[in-house]
């Protein structure tokens, strides 16, 4: 990825970009948001994505005593009701076969298809 093709920005503020994206990965992410901002997050997201989001999160019913940069560590229920206000769930699949233990300890992998 050349420099000038990264873009960085504090997404709990209103993100405008003139394009859009078929697809956008948030990956650790959303338990380092305060809940009080995780709509704005979520809004940027799905304003910029055509079809699909690809949403990795920690699931707080899995794993307990993570450090204190989890400010917004939520149960697996709260983030699909959260996820649902912007889209269809298509999956929420759990990798408790994974071989690494974060994986493995985290169930909390969702794939949005965003409503527009």
């Amino acid at each position: 990825i050349l420099e000038e093709q990264i873009f960085q920005h504090d997404l709990t503020k209103r993100l405008h970009m003139d394009q859009t994206y078929d697809m956008s990965i948030c990956f650790d992410v959303l338990e380092h948001i305060p809940v009080e901002k995780v709509d704005v997050v979520l809004k940027n997201i799905v304003k910029h994505t055509e079809k699909t989001a690809l949403i990795f999160i920690p699931n707080a019913d899995r794993q307990p005593g993570l450090d204190e940069s989890h400010i917004n560590l939520q149960t697996k229920t709260w983030w699909t009701q959260k996820l649902l206000e912007y889209g269809d769930l298509v999956s929420s699949k759990p990798y408790h076969d994974h071989q690494v233990r974060w994986f493995r300890d985290s169930d909390c992998l969702f794939i949005l298809n965003i409503r527009k």
